[in-house]
């Protein structure tokens, strides 16, 4: 029976890997979210963050929560002072990290070297949780 779970496992992972090479022969390049964190800043900048389809955005009780498809329960992001709604706003599948960057850098009146850690970490949190993804092929 172990032996039909491992087989089953072997099965999907090359049906996984067999798609991600057809999507890479087609141009849509593949890149997992570790792997997108590891890039330089000077990549990084280029990605356009969105809110990943089908997730909403519920604004109430002081609180930015998001409704994410296959959960039950609404996640908190921040609350509606928080610097980080000034940053999600930005997330709108136009802008990219250097343009959030520059309009938040401007702003505060920061560095951009100041204001990037904080667009990227924020970015990476909510694509870790689901909430935004690039809107640009990686």
């Amino acid at each position: 029976m172990a032996e039909f779970g491992g087989r089953r496992r072997f099965f999907k992972q090359l049906a996984r890997e067999s798609l991600t090479f057809v999507d890479e022969i087609r141009g849509i390049p593949q890149c997992r979210l570790s792997d997108l964190q590891k890039l330089p800043d000077q990549t990084i900048s280029k990605l356009i963050p969105r809110v990943s389809p089908g997730v909403q955005i519920i604004v109430g009780d002081g609180q930015v929560r998001a409704r994410i498809p296959g959960r039950k329960e609404l996640k908190v992001l921040f609350g509606v002072e928080a610097p980080e709604l000034e940053i999600f706003n930005r997330f709108n599948g136009i802008n990219t990290i250097a343009q959030v960057t520059e309009h938040l850098a401007r702003l505060y009146g920061v560095s951009g070297d100041e204001m990037l850690p904080r667009v990227r970490a924020l970015f990476f949190r909510l694509a870790q949780e689901s909430v935004c993804v690039p809107g640009n092929p990686t």
